[in-house]
């Protein structure tokens, strides 16, 4: 049967303000002159449904968002980047705002606040019949989703599983002290599990990115894709496993979302039907893209960017 969507996302929206370029020494002086102030959208779901929309597929976004200045510049740039947002929900709360300050080499340090409409994002919120109406439902993120985590995200999964739909998942950090159970529970409904190497190595409890996939293996995911940062991925599946360089970029701005840019597309190469290894390949040429921008969606435009990277010699 026809599906209306390629990909759902469920999960986190977030407003970002990019501060660059700062380090340590800001704390050092009375004033600092910035190269760049901006502002973006930003949390796992939204970046990776943009993404993906960008990369030619059809994108819905469940989620829940403020009523406020923040969550009003949210809903505009999914009008405009033509994601269907008829299952955001808005409501008279606070929108997560996140002020990443990036340094000279990119990399960036987050001032978060916590917004209202992470903590009250709900089974509720999801209508589940939007599920059974997608190619692919992500899940974005394990412990960022406190009013989902533990308390329906199985329903989620279950319902998408049953309508045949595809599932991706990545994780935070266990910030609110869920458990290595929450994820490992859900591991046999998903089918492309996509963590850091940090996260990884917090859930396996190794450092041994075999080892890190082999747990995630037996515990039931299909695929396991290890985000690597500037090393590029692991990839690990029954009886195949592999390292994915990255792609050198000779100037890098920042690196927020690098890792959501590498899922959204992703997703995007597997429904367009790439196999594992070229789907990997290809997030790795996206994530190199966005590290060329300020903000977590302003480098990445189209496949074109990706294929130019592709062309060039990997690190």
């Amino acid at each position: 049967m026809e599906k209306d969507y390629d990909i759902v996302a469920v999960g986190m929206m977030a407003y970002d303000m990019v501060v660059r370029e700062v380090d340590e020494s800001l704390f050092t002086r009375d004033a600092t002159l910035l190269k760049e102030l901006g502002i973006s959208s930003g949390g796992g779901a939204m970046t990776q449904a943009v993404i993906a929309k960008r990369l030619g597929c059809r994108a819905a976004l469940c989620s829940r968002v403020g009523d406020d200045t923040y969550g009003q510049y949210l809903m505009e740039v999914l009008r405009r980047e033509g994601i269907a947002d008829t299952w955001v929900q808005v409501a008279e709360e606070a929108t997560m705002v996140t002020i990443a300050l990036v340094k000279p080499d990119g990399n960036r340090n987050f001032l978060t606040r916590e917004g209202d409409n992470i903590h009250n994002f709900t089974l509720e919120d999801v209508d589940l019949e939007l599920l059974k109406r997608t190619r692919m439902v992500s899940y974005g993120s394990f412990y960022f989703l406190p009013g989902l985590d533990g308390k329906g995200e199985e329903k989620i999964f279950r319902t998408a599983k049953d309508a045949g739909a595809m599932i991706t998942a990545d994780t935070a950090s266990d910030a609110y002290g869920k458990g290595r159970d929450l994820v490992f529970r859900n591991l046999p409904y998903i089918d492309y599990f996509v963590p850091s190497y940090e996260e990884a190595s917090y859930l396996a409890e190794t450092m041994d990115v075999d080892k890190m996939a082999e747990t995630f293996l037996s515990r039931g995911a299909t695929h396991v894709i290890i985000k690597l940062g500037e090393q590029g991925c692991y990839l690990a599946e029954k009886g195949y496993r592999e390292r994915i360089p990255a792609f050198c970029q000779k100037q890098v701005c920042d690196t927020t979302g690098a890792g959501d840019n590498f899922t959204g597309a992703f997703m995007a190469a597997v429904l367009q039907g790439l196999d594992f290894q070229q789907a990997a390949l290809f997030a790795n040429g996206a994530a190199a893209v966005s590290v060329t921008g300020a903000g977590a969606v302003s480098a990445l435009k189209d496949k074109q960017q990706v294929y130019e990277i592709l062309h060039r010699d990997r690190l």
